[in-house]
Order: C-alpha cells, then sequence, then structure tokens
C-alpha cells in the first residue's frame, strides 16, 4: 500500500482548511509534515491533489476533489472501525444533533432518549423542535444529524425509515355529541366549527382531506400550539383534525378530549426518521435510529394513533 491512513487525514485537513498552517495547527503537527504527506501522495500516483495559489490558498483540482469524497469515506470508516472494537459502549459519545416535528416531540423523545443518556453518558444530545419546513431545512443545512417527523416536504434524497402510519382522526369535547361516535365521516363534520392546527404542510396536508370529502371546514380559530387546539376543543369552541394521540385524555383546561377515527379511508403521514443521503451515520446516530425503531412497537402505535 503506498499510503498511510495518517497521511489520508494529513490530506483532509489541508482541504478542509485550504491552508497548509492551519491545518498543522489543528492536528498539533509541522507545517513540513503536512507539506511532505501531500508530495509523497501527489508523487506515488503520479497525480495533482492541489493548486497553490497566493490568494486562496490551496484549491483542489478536479481529481483531488474525486479523490477527497474517497479519502473521506475511506477516513471514516477507518474510525467507526476503531470505535466499534473499543466496544458499543465506549463509541457512543461526542455529539448528537436531533431534528423534530414539534407536535412529536414530547410523545416520543422522553422515552427515545431516556434509556440512551443513562447507557452512554458520554453523549451529549441537542433537539432542536419547529415547523415540519423549519425540521426538513435543519437536515438539508447539515445543522442536525437526523430528523423524527412525518414524510412531507422531506427534502430531495432524504433517507426516510417509515416507522409508522399516523392516521388521522377527530377530537371533540368529550361531553360532545359526537365523541361518543365509534367512527365518524369527515364529511359530517361540514357545519361542525373547526379548530385548525395551523402549520405549514400540516396545513397543506388539512386542505388535501377537505378536497377529497368534498367539504368546505368552517374554521373558527387557527393555532400553530397542538396542545392549544386540544385545549380549545375542550372547552367546546369546535372540533379538530389532529394524527397523534397523548397518553391522557385531558387537556391543559383539565378537561377531556375524545379521539373518535374516520370511517373513511383517508391520506395518512408517516412517522419515521430521515437521515442525508450519503452520510456515514455515526455510532450514536445508529443507536438512536435503533431507539427509534423501538419504541415504535406495535403497541404503541396503537396508542400513538386512533385507528
Amino acid at each position: 500500500m503506498k499510503f498511510s491512513l495518517r497521511q489520508l487525514s494529513y490530506v483532509r485537513a489541508a482541504a478542509r482548511h485550504r491552508s497548509i498552517a492551519t491545518a498543522a495547527k489543528q492536528l498539533s503537527i509541522s507545517q513540513s509534515s503536512i507539506w511532505a504527506a501531500i508530495d509523497s501522495f501527489e508523487s506515488s500516483f503520479s497525480i495533482r491533489l492541489f493548486v497553490r495559489q497566493p490568494s486562496k490558498g490551496l484549491v483542489l483540482t478536479p481529481t483531488g476533489k474525486t479523490l477527497l469524497e474517497r479519502i473521506e469515506y475511506l477516513l471514516q470508516q477507518a474510525e467507526t472501525l476503531d470505535a466499534e472494537l473499543l466496544g458499543i459502549s465506549a463509541q457512543v459519545r461526542g455529539e448528537l444533533h436531533i431534528g423534530c416535528f414539534a407536535p412529536i416531540a414530547p410523545l416520543t423523545l422522553p422515552s427515545i432518549l431516556q434509556g440512551m443518556t443513562v447507557r452512554y453518558p458520554d453523549l451529549r444530545i441537542q433537539v432542536l423542535e419547529g415547523d415540519l419546513p423549519f425540521v426538513n431545512s435543519l437536515l438539508d443545512a447539515g445543522t442536525v444529524d437526523v430528523i423524527l417527523s412525518y414524510d412531507l416536504g422531506l427534502p430531495s434524497g432524504v433517507l426516510f425509515e417509515k416507522l409508522g402510519q399516523a392516521r388521522p382522526h377527530a377530537i371533540f369535547a368529550s361531553d360532545h355529541p359526537l365523541a361518543s361516535q365509534d367512527r365518524i365521516s369527515l364529511r359530517d363534520l361540514g357545519s361542525e366549527p373547526m379548530i385548525l392546527l395551523d402549520l405549514p404542510e400540516s396545513r397543506t396536508y388539512f386542505d388535501l382531506l377537505f378536497k377529497i370529502a368534498e367539504m368546505s371546514p368552517n374554521i373558527i380559530y387557527r393555532t400553530g400550539s397542538y396542545e392549544t387546539v386540544r385545549s380549545f376543543v375542550s372547552a367546546g369552541l369546535g372540533f379538530s383534525i389532529l394524527n397523534l394521540r397523548p397518553q391522557i385524555d385531558h387537556a391543559y383546561t383539565g378537561k377531556q378530549v375524545a379521539c373518535v377515527p374516520f370511517a373513511e379511508a383517508l391520506p395518512m403521514p408517516s412517522i419515521g426518521v430521515g437521515l442525508r443521503p450519503n452520510d456515514y451515520p455515526s455510532p450514536a446516530l445508529k443507536e438512536f435510529v435503533r431507539e427509534c425503531r423501538r419504541f415504535f412497537t406495535p403497541e404503541r402505535c396503537n396508542r400513538l394513533f386512533v385507528t
């Protein structure tokens, strides 16, 4: 073999920083060691990785750009293998950045992350919540490593693993005349006052349901808060359509709500985890995905989704 992993790591650092001096400082080695690694690699394979431009520093050649992708992948594989040889408890460490659709987070993440924080004390987890476009943009920009969300409006190429089907249902105050129904048709709710969960993508999804039912909803309140929807419903201000059911039937008002499934088959989003294409998942990310799979058991889905 004409190169070493250490040599490749020097080349990668130089490409990332576009500066020999910065790469040497980051690796705590001499600049001459970086130059030697680059010169040795280039001469061994008769190729040019960089063009030295005084105004721009190191600039990758087309060949260099292609090889850098292979070098990145090879070093990631080597680093992961090194971590795996240390054992699972040693490898799940560092940082994990999670994006989550806000209504999903309180119903899922506490249980998913509870065990991880106990088993892996050296793992630091950051959770960012928001509406669907915001969460999708976090993944697309590389701000988070993974998202737990719906498969609505996903960026192109995202690898999405479905873990459950979030069937829509109607929600009423517990004393509403329709609250005791086993099932109800969406078409029967056209005259009922409605509280809309008014979030991007969510709004588009609900509009689709109304078009399928050939109805115009009587929307009297709009809110971007899941719990505000439930509280308004519990106070008898109207019904709503949601896709998730909390473990308790009480809203923040202290009053109860009732969830009633729809009689007709309606489109339903999938809930799952989304990853960027071409990313090599870290051990911490792999463990998070495994925990998500463990969470979404058939029994849990039967409680979380109204069927």
